[in-house]
């Protein structure tokens, strides 16, 4: 899953023709902070929010891209949101399980 997370954004900035945000991801890899130095706005940390559900398996919920401030974060809300999903949780379990560890 953490290839599949890091290809997700790596193409994403691909397709914004991003040449500053492709070299800080380099540089930095998941601990690139998504808006200073990969230059994600909002509709990009969405879009990317989406992909990294799709690579996880699960829906996020929009506060995930609300709260991140790396990839990493992204990264960790998407592998838990995927063992509540493997556990067969609800989503009402799920709402009342997001923020804990």
């Amino acid at each position: 899953m953490q290839a599949q997370a890091l290809a997700s954004v790596r193409q994403l900035l691909v397709e914004l023709g991003s040449a500053r945000g492709i070299e800080e991801f380099t540089a930095r890899g998941a601990r690139a902070l998504l808006e200073r130095e990969l230059g994600l706005g909002s509709l990009e940390r969405v879009e990317l929010m989406l992909r990294l559900g799709d690579a996880c398996g699960v829906r996020l919920p929009d506060s995930v891209v609300a709260e991140a401030d790396t990839v990493q974060d992204l990264k960790s809300r998407c592998r838990k949101w995927s063992c509540i999903r493997l556990r067969g949780w609800s989503r009402f379990d799920c709402f009342f399980a997001r923020d804990s560890p």
